[in-house]
Protein backbone atom coordinates (compact mmCIF):
# COMPACT_ATOMS: atom_id res chain seq x y z
CA UNK A 1 0.00 0.00 0.00
CA UNK A 2 1.34 3.60 -0.90
CA UNK A 3 0.53 6.89 0.90
CA UNK A 4 1.08 9.86 -0.06
CA UNK A 5 1.85 12.76 2.38
CA UNK A 6 0.91 16.40 1.85
CA UNK A 7 2.98 18.70 3.72
CA UNK A 8 2.42 22.44 4.55
CA UNK A 9 -1.38 22.38 4.21
CA UNK A 10 -2.48 26.01 6.18
CA UNK A 11 -6.47 25.81 4.84
CA UNK A 12 -8.96 23.20 5.75
CA UNK A 13 -9.14 19.81 4.16
CA UNK A 14 -11.54 17.19 3.60
CA UNK A 15 -11.26 13.45 3.86
CA UNK A 16 -13.45 11.83 2.46
CA UNK A 17 -15.19 8.43 4.04
CA UNK A 18 -13.65 6.59 0.94
CA UNK A 19 -9.76 7.59 2.35
CA UNK A 20 -10.88 6.75 5.48
CA UNK A 21 -12.41 3.36 4.90
CA UNK A 22 -9.82 2.36 2.45
CA UNK A 23 -6.55 3.45 5.12
CA UNK A 24 -8.49 1.77 8.38
CA UNK A 25 -8.63 5.35 9.62
CA UNK A 26 -10.87 6.85 12.33
CA UNK A 27 -11.56 10.02 13.97
CA UNK A 28 -12.94 9.49 17.73
CA UNK A 29 -14.13 12.84 19.00
CA UNK A 30 -15.18 11.86 23.06
CA UNK A 31 -10.81 12.28 23.54
CA UNK A 32 -9.68 16.09 24.19
CA UNK A 33 -8.43 17.03 21.83
CA UNK A 34 -9.53 14.89 19.41
CA UNK A 35 -7.50 11.68 17.72
CA UNK A 36 -7.09 10.80 13.94
CA UNK A 37 -6.11 7.20 13.95
CA UNK A 38 -4.64 5.32 10.83
CA UNK A 39 -4.13 1.38 10.31
CA UNK A 40 -6.65 0.47 13.04
CA UNK A 41 -4.85 2.46 15.81
CA UNK A 42 -1.27 2.26 14.06
CA UNK A 43 -0.87 5.93 13.86
CA UNK A 44 -2.34 8.55 16.28
CA UNK A 45 -2.51 12.54 15.47
CA UNK A 46 -4.52 14.69 18.14
CA UNK A 47 -6.56 16.89 15.99
CA UNK A 48 -5.77 20.97 17.32
CA UNK A 49 -6.95 23.87 16.13
CA UNK A 50 -4.91 27.25 15.27
CA UNK A 51 -7.55 29.14 17.72
CA UNK A 52 -7.46 27.40 20.70
CA UNK A 53 -6.28 29.25 23.44
CA UNK A 54 -4.16 25.97 24.51
CA UNK A 55 -2.56 26.34 20.93
CA UNK A 56 -2.28 29.57 20.16
CA UNK A 57 0.65 32.57 21.51
CA UNK A 58 -0.27 36.10 23.28
CA UNK A 59 2.03 39.34 23.41
CA UNK A 60 4.34 39.22 25.95
CA UNK A 61 3.72 43.81 26.04
CA UNK A 62 1.88 46.27 23.85
CA UNK A 63 4.20 46.97 20.77
CA UNK A 64 4.34 49.79 18.08
CA UNK A 65 5.04 49.12 14.97
CA UNK A 66 6.11 51.88 12.32
CA UNK A 67 4.48 52.08 9.00
CA UNK A 68 5.75 49.70 6.29
CA UNK A 69 8.19 48.49 8.75
CA UNK A 70 8.28 44.75 10.36
CA UNK A 71 9.01 44.45 14.13
CA UNK A 72 10.40 41.16 16.34
CA UNK A 73 7.59 40.84 19.17
CA UNK A 74 7.97 38.97 22.13
CA UNK A 75 4.72 36.36 22.80
CA UNK A 76 3.86 33.81 25.77
CA UNK A 77 3.93 30.32 24.93
CA UNK A 78 1.28 27.86 26.30
CA UNK A 79 3.45 25.90 29.38
CA UNK A 80 3.40 22.47 27.32
CA UNK A 81 5.73 23.94 24.30
CA UNK A 82 8.53 25.10 26.98
CA UNK A 83 12.47 23.96 26.14
CA UNK A 84 10.48 23.09 22.19
CA UNK A 85 10.59 24.61 18.65
CA UNK A 86 7.22 25.66 17.63
CA UNK A 87 6.03 26.55 14.22
CA UNK A 88 4.63 30.23 14.62
CA UNK A 89 2.44 31.07 11.83
CA UNK A 90 -0.79 33.73 10.71
CA UNK A 91 -3.84 33.06 12.60
CA UNK A 92 -6.86 32.45 10.11
CA UNK A 93 -8.54 35.67 11.97
CA UNK A 94 -7.50 39.16 9.96
CA UNK A 95 -4.73 40.64 11.49
CA UNK A 96 -3.62 44.53 11.33
CA UNK A 97 -0.32 43.19 10.61
CA UNK A 98 1.08 39.87 9.14
CA UNK A 99 2.96 37.27 10.70
CA UNK A 100 5.84 35.61 9.21
CA UNK A 101 5.38 31.60 9.26
CA UNK A 102 8.54 30.54 11.05
CA UNK A 103 10.46 28.13 13.05
CA UNK A 104 10.93 29.58 16.94
CA UNK A 105 11.98 28.07 20.43
CA UNK A 106 10.15 28.59 23.44
CA UNK A 107 12.50 29.18 26.28
CA UNK A 108 10.35 29.86 30.19
CA UNK A 109 7.60 30.43 28.19
CA UNK A 110 8.48 32.46 25.49
CA UNK A 111 9.33 33.00 21.97
CA UNK A 112 9.97 35.73 19.15
CA UNK A 113 7.24 36.00 16.34
CA UNK A 114 8.35 38.17 13.20
CA UNK A 115 5.96 40.81 12.12
CA UNK A 116 5.05 43.10 9.45
CA UNK A 117 2.97 46.19 8.74
CA UNK A 118 1.87 46.94 5.48
CA UNK A 119 0.12 49.84 6.35
CA UNK A 120 0.35 53.68 5.71
CA UNK A 121 0.31 53.71 9.70
CA UNK A 122 1.17 53.39 12.79
CA UNK A 123 -0.48 49.75 14.48
CA UNK A 124 -0.60 49.21 18.32
CA UNK A 125 -0.61 45.34 19.62
CA UNK A 126 -1.91 45.28 22.64
CA UNK A 127 -1.71 42.35 25.46
CA UNK A 128 -5.07 40.76 25.56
Amino acid sequence: MQMVVAKSLSPSFILGMDFLMANQAGINYALKPPMFTLYDGLIELPFFTRCDENNGVTLARTVCVPAYNEAYVQVETPHRYNNQEVILEQPPRALSVSVARALAFCKNNKAVCRVLNTNPYVVTLKMV
